[in-house]
Formats: structure tokens, C-alpha cells, sequence
């Protein structure tokens, strides 16, 4: 009887070993062979729209079947509660705009593909061969990378005329989400761009005179502090006056070309939250980069400035197609916002 009773103990001791999920708690990555060798054709912007899951020759898992494993480009993930829906993301599953997905800072997760999209413009490349990293995860998130090579074909040899806008503040930082208008004497202009730091356009005609104008809208209370207050206060009362023409700008929020106890009283409604923007000016002024002051004490002597449209002809040999603006946050007079 004894015997019988320990055998009966045994098994029941033993039975949840066997019955054990062996995937439960998986963290065995997936297998993954990316193709050796790819190529694709780009659109008459030298744009390239790209598949994750194209690039995989085999991918393989110990737990998650096949058609569960999903792929993305450099190891990035989509956003898990979106995982069943369409959306921008990037890294390791944050929120993107459409924005950057259209300029090659982000992807977009195809969940009928279960695969990432990812645009490319070969323009930005010196060779035609790039070398593209694929991800295979499964269901655990558990991850296998595998690398290819990509090269571009451009049948119709689509000229790459790259045109670079670059925003800055005084200290040389980019800025981010600016936009640019650049406007031509061609039926397809004008055209927009939005993005950070530096804008990249390809536009197709050397020869071509274009005009940009830059601007940015967002955040009018960015960078609004106490020590603002004591810096246009201080010039007021003449205790210590401000001589840099750039945060005399940044000081005149009411836009009447002097700093007086108008602009202290707009400026003290912005940082106390009664007002969430300026009466008279947009939150950032973008000026062309190499206006001089004539008198810099008082930069309003010379309203060249205001005029921040920039014109330039397309020297495809000369390569020098840039242009170049500062960015002065209204109000922000000891240069502490956020770019």
C-alpha cells in the first residue's frame, strides 16, 4: 500500500514538469538569412519605397510560426498597441510623423505585410550601393538581424540636384520642424518642405533661379523665463543695456522696433500663462544668415532683415546650393529655448 502511494506522489510531482509550456517565457531569437543582393528602381525623384520582409531569403522560429514573425529595418519597433493598425513609428516603438517617414527618418508598419515600409532617396547617397540591416522579431520581441546590400538603378537617369536649407540659432544648434517655401518661375512651383536642422531638396533644372523663405510657428512659449524679464527690465530702466542685435529683436515681442514696458508686460503674460501668443509677431523669425547690421545697437535702423526670403540660381558644377537663415525665438532674449 505504501509503495502505491508514493508512485501516485511521484507522478503528480513530476506531471507539471511535463506539462510545462516549453515557450512560455521564450527568449530563443528567431532564425533569419537575409537576401544577399537586392536592387530596386527609383521614381522620377529618385525616391525608393522599400519592404522589410523583401529582404528575407529564410526566417524561422522555435515558438512563433511563420506567418506570426513580422520585420522591420535597423533593429526598430513598431508601437504595440498599434500593432494591428497602420502608423509611423520609430526606434524601439515610438510615434512618428508622416513628415519624417517621407524624408527617410522613419518607418511605417504595413500590418497586412507584418512588415515595416521605409523610403529612400538615392540622391543622398555618394554610391549606388547601400548597406541595409533587416530585423526579424517574434512574438516575444525576441530579435534576429541579418544584413544586405542594396544598390539603386536609375533607368532614367533622373538627375539628383540636391538644394540643402539649413536653420540654426546664434549658437550654430538646428533647428527643428521649420518650413521652407521655395518659389521658381516653372509650373511646379512653389513647393514645401518641412523637417529639422537641414532641409534636402532635389530640384531638377541647373540654371533654375529659386527663392526660399523659412519660417517656424510652434511653441511661442519656449525658451520665456524670469531671466528674460530682468534682461529687458535692466535695458529699460538702463541698469544694463542690451547691444546684441539679435536679442534686441528677440526682445521687441510687440514689434513697434523699440523695448519698453509694453513688450515686459506681453512678455510676463506669456510666462504666467495668460496669453499662449504674441499679439503682434510669430513665435520664431528666421533671418538670412550673412545680413549685416549696419547699426547693430538698433537693428531696426536697417529692416533688410525682415526680409527672409533668399534667392539663389542652381549651379549644379559650383555644388554650392545652400542656403542659410538664423533663428531667433521672439522673447527668448538670453538664447535658452529649445531648437
Amino acid at each position: 500500500m505504501k509503495k502505491i502511494l508514493l508512485s501516485v506522489v511521484a507522478v503528480l510531482l513530476l506531471y507539471p514538469a511535463y506539462n510545462q509550456n516549453p515557450c512560455e517565457g521564450d527568449t530563443l531569437a528567431p532564425s533569419l538569412t537575409a537576401v544577399n543582393l537586392s536592387s530596386a528602381i527609383v521614381d522620377s525623384n529618385n525616391w525608393i519605397r522599400l519592404f522589410a520582409i523583401d529582404f528575407s531569403l529564410q526566417a524561422s522560429d522555435n515558438c512563433s510560426p511563420e506567418n506570426k514573425l513580422i520585420f522591420t529595418f535597423d533593429s526598430a519597433l513598431p508601437v504595440a498597441s498599434k500593432i494591428n493598425e497602420e502608423h509611423y513609428f520609430k526606434g524601439k516603438g515610438k510615434i512618428a510623423s508622416a513628415h519624417e517617414f517621407q524624408v527617410g527618418k522613419a518607418q511605417l508598419w504595413k500590418p497586412q505585410y507584418r512588415s515595416s515600409e521605409f523610403t529612400v532617396n538615392g540622391c543622398f547617397y555618394d554610391d549606388s550601393s547601400k548597406k541595409i540591416a533587416i530585423s526579424c522579431w517574434d512574438e516575444n520581441f525576441n530579435e534576429a538581424k541579418d544584413t544586405t546590400h542594396f544598390t539603386f538603378i536609375d533607368l532614367a537617369n533622373f538627375p539628383c540636384h540636391r538644394v540643402n536649407f539649413h536653420a540654426t540659432t546664434r549658437s550654430g544648434q538646428g533647428i527643428s520642424q521649420f518650413e521652407v517655401k521655395v518659389e521658381a518661375n516653372t509650373p511646379e512651383f512653389p513647393l514645401f518642405y518641412t523637417g529639422d536642422h537641414v532641409l534636402c531638396a532635389n530640384l531638377a533644372k541647373d540654371g533654375l533661379e529659386i527663392c526660399a523663405t523659412a519660417s517656424k510657428t510652434t511653441e511661442a512659449s519656449n525658451g520665456i523665463g524670469v531671466n528674460d524679464l530682468l534682461l529687458l527690465r535692466n535695458h529699460i530702466l538702463g541698469i544694463q543695456k542690451i547691444t546684441d542685435p539679435y536679442k534686441l529683436i528677440a526682445g521687441d515681442v510687440n514689434n513697434d522696433k523699440k523695448l519698453t514696458a509694453t513688450d515686459l508686460t506681453e512678455l510676463k503674460r506669456m510666462l504666467y500663462g495668460f496669453q499662449s501668443n504674441f499679439t503682434k509677431r510669430h513665435s520664431w523669425l528666421l533671418i538670412p544668415k550673412d545680413f549685416v547690421f549696419a547699426s547693430p545697437e538698433y537693428p531696426w535702423a536697417d529692416l533688410g532683415w525682415q526680409n527672409n526670403t533668399l534667392c539663389q540660381t542652381i549651379n549644379i558644377a559650383g555644388g554650392d546650393n545652400n542656403f542659410y537663415f538664423i533663428a531667433i525665438k521672439i522673447g527668448d532674449i538670453d538664447f535658452s529655448a529649445k531648437p
